[in-house]
């Protein structure tokens, strides 16, 4: 039986965050607190400009996931053809892109553990990106 598109953002998110969670714990607190604020930066900013931010922030990881699922999905996915687009597609993407930051954030939240309190480096390197 073939998957939902639920299932299918959901398995991928899950990809991305596992691939991410494993190299050390600073990436991975970075990417959980992005995580945690991308649904609101593509409401507040639109996909486009959050593009633009992720990739001034240097977020590849971040950046990869959205362009990767919106490029899969068969929609604008760089922001040169994002700004080529037609308002219809650009709003399509950036729903898609809504909707697959929602299930990364799920599933970063429930995977990478948040930082402790008292870790000072952890503090420091998640401060800058909040």
């Amino acid at each position: 039986m073939p998957q939902t598109i639920q299932q299918q953002r959901a398995a991928f998110a899950h990809q991305v965050v596992v691939k991410v969670a494993g190299p050390g714990v600073s990436a991975s607190a970075k990417f959980r607190s992005r995580a945690r604020s991308l649904p609101m930066m593509i409401l507040a900013n639109g996909l486009g400009q959050t593009l633009a931010m992720l990739k001034a922030d240097d977020a590849t990881a971040m950046l990869s996931a959205i362009t990767d699922w919106l490029e899969l999905r068969k929609h604008p996915c760089s922001f040169d053809a994002l700004m080529q687009a037609d308002q219809e597609s650009y709003f399509i993407a950036q729903s898609e892109a809504l909707k697959i930051a929602e299930w990364i954030k799920i599933i970063a939240t429930a995977l990478i553990p948040q930082p402790k309190r008292g870790d000072a480096q952890a503090s420091v390197e998640t401060e800058d990106i909040d």
